[in-house]
This record gives C-alpha cells, structure tokens and sequence, in this order.
C-alpha cells in the first residue's frame, strides 16, 4: 500500500564473511543526477502541510530519512522539511490504544483512513526513532513509545511473531464515530479484527524497526519483542539457502520481499546485539537474492520468475530498500561485493 501511494502522487566491523556477489560497475550517482534528484525531492514536497503533494497524506519515509540526515549536516531547509511532516503526522496517532493509522485524506492529515498495518507501524517506529536521536525532541520518543506498546499489546501473537494489520471499523459503526471513543467505551461495540496471519515480510519490518528503537531509544522492551519474532520466524519459515517463505503455510521462497525484509532485520538485530548467528543470516540472505532475483538487465525482479514469463516485474521501492541494505552490509562484511 505504501509503494501505491507512492506511486499515485555506522561504524563498519570488519568480519571474514565472503559475499558471492559479482562485480558491478560504479554506483556513484552523477552529480547531474544527484541535483535531478534533490531537486525533485523538494518540488515534491507540501510546504504547507508536510509530507508528499497529494490529497492522500502519509510519509514518505525514505524522503524523510534523507531529510534527517541533510539536517544532522546543518541543511536549515531539510531540517524544516523533516520536522514540519513528523509533527503534522502525528494526528494519525491513535490516542486511545496507540499505534497510527495508514494515511489520512482530503489533503489534511486529520481524516484518517483507521486502518493499522504493520507497515505503517513499523516505518513509522523506525523514522521516529531516527528523529529522536536526531533532535531529542521528546514528543517524538512519545510517538515510538506509542507505537510500540500498541504492537506489543495488539499485534502481538502467543508465539511471540506479529501479526499483520487490524482492520479499520466495526460492522454497522460509523468508524470516525467509534475511534472517536475513550478506551472504557470502545470494547462495549468490538474490537475491531486482528488480521492474525504470521507473515515474514510483515515481521521483518516489525524487528528491524523494535531493534532501531532499542538502538537509538535505548528501550530494552523492543529488543526483547525483535529478539522473540526473529527466533519464532527464523525457526519456521527460514530456510537454509538464507531464503525465507512468505509463511509457515508455504512450501518454498517465491517474494523478494519476504528474504529481503528478514535480512535487513537480521543485520539490525547485528547492529545492536553483535551476535555473529544475524551477520551470518543477512550474508546467506544477500547471496540467494543475487542468485535468484537479480534481473538480467538491471535491478532485481519482486519475485522468482519462469521461463513463462515475459516481462519479470521490478518494485522500484523494494530496489532502494535492497541497494541501502547491500551497502550497509558492505560496511560490516568489509566485502566491496
């Protein structure tokens, strides 16, 4: 949902780990490009309200990642960009249970579709935990607290993995008349559904994003809840190759999405625990996406294609996401692969 939104408007730690990757040409960006591309990121953005020109508001969080990172090297511009959309994407925080809604409407950040997916919940916790370090501002640590003890309470299943999304009303309420409830009043109507499927996708996103609060946050809580799902997916839906199935139902690897979110989790969980087991994960990891992904023109393929296919399809937000994850493996591996 949050590619088609999109698309409708660290210290290195040198190891002996050998990626099986081929050589590549240069990846520098032409300065030419670069300026495209800046120029592109600011005539995109809504001065006014924050976030992406569109009538659909939610963050882009990649754009504001990089917005973060040009403030911390004293960008007033990029500082300004950043702040004005955290702060205004802080109404689609729910103040009863937590946690945050999928995006809002009608070009304003207060009428929220009442979806929560873990999506959401997870790039949100992530971004927000970066803004925090960033700035110290604590209404932005209030927002990962959040959005944590909503996961935990909520999404959260007996074997300790995540769920995938809560949906958004209750049959025959008006939802903005039900959300608008206090927490004594709102279960005398239902709670509204857990989607309980165990995806790995979903709980790659949710790990990486629980070990990045405990990395900048210092919150023990979320290192204990990423610890638990990774070892309850890793045990069930990983296989040796360094692949991952989407779920326990399925019987091989066929997304790009489902290694490539569990290997960046795995590298993150690295990052704040040095347990070599998640380095050696994420580099099994890497290796089976070049060996069954990688498109033979360019990028890498959303999915593991046949010979029946003509046009293998590519996810350009799914490729940002791999290129950012390789080059910080890169830093840990010490391997230029």
């Amino acid at each position: 949902m949050h590619a088609l939104l999109k698309s409708s408007c660290e210290a290195p730690i040198t190891t002996k780990h050998k990626l099986k990757l081929a050589e590549q040409t240069q990846p520098s960006l032409s300065n030419e490009c670069r300026r495209r591309l800046r120029y592109m990121h600011t005539q995109s953005f809504d001065w006014e309200q924050g976030g992406l020109l569109s009538p659909i508001k939610f963050i882009d969080r990649d754009s504001v990642e990089y917005s973060l990172l040009a403030a911390a090297e004293h960008n007033k511009n990029e500082e300004r960009m950043a702040r004005l959309t955290l702060d205004n994407a802080m109404a689609l925080i729910d103040p009863v249970w937590g946690g945050i809604y999928q995006y809002s409407t009608q070009g304003r950040w207060d009428v929220p579709h009442y979806r929560k997916t873990m999506s959401a919940q997870a790039g949100h916790l992530r971004l927000y935990a970066l803004a925090y370090a960033h700035t110290k501002f604590e209404r932005y640590l209030d927002v990962t607290q959040s959005i944590q003890s909503y996961m935990a309470e909520f999404m959260t299943a007996d074997c300790a993995a995540f769920y995938s999304a809560q949906a958004d009303n209750i049959t025959g309420m008006n939802p903005m008349l039900y959300f608008s409830l206090d927490r004594t009043k709102r279960p005398l109507f239902g709670i509204p559904e857990i989607d309980k499927r165990i995806l790995s996708r979903e709980n790659g996103w949710a790990i990486e994003s629980l070990a990045t609060h405990y990395e900048f946050c210092g919150n023990q809580k979320s290192l204990t809840l990423a610890a638990n799902a990774a070892a309850w997916i890793n045990k069930h839906c990983r296989l040796a190759s360094g692949a991952y199935k989407a779920n326990i139902m399925t019987d091989k690897p066929i997304h790009l999405a489902d290694t490539l979110s569990m290997a960046r989790a795995m590298l993150q969980l690295y990052r704040v625990t040095f347990d070599s087991d998640y380095l050696d994960y994420a580099c099994q990891s890497a290796d089976f996406i070049y060996q069954n992904f990688k498109n033979e023109i360019c990028g890498y393929n959303n999915r593991i294609v046949s010979e029946h296919d003509t046009t293998p399809p590519r996810q350009l937000d799914e490729n940002i996401a791999l290129a950012r994850f390789t080059n910080l493996l890169h830093h840990y591996t010490g391997e230029q692969r």
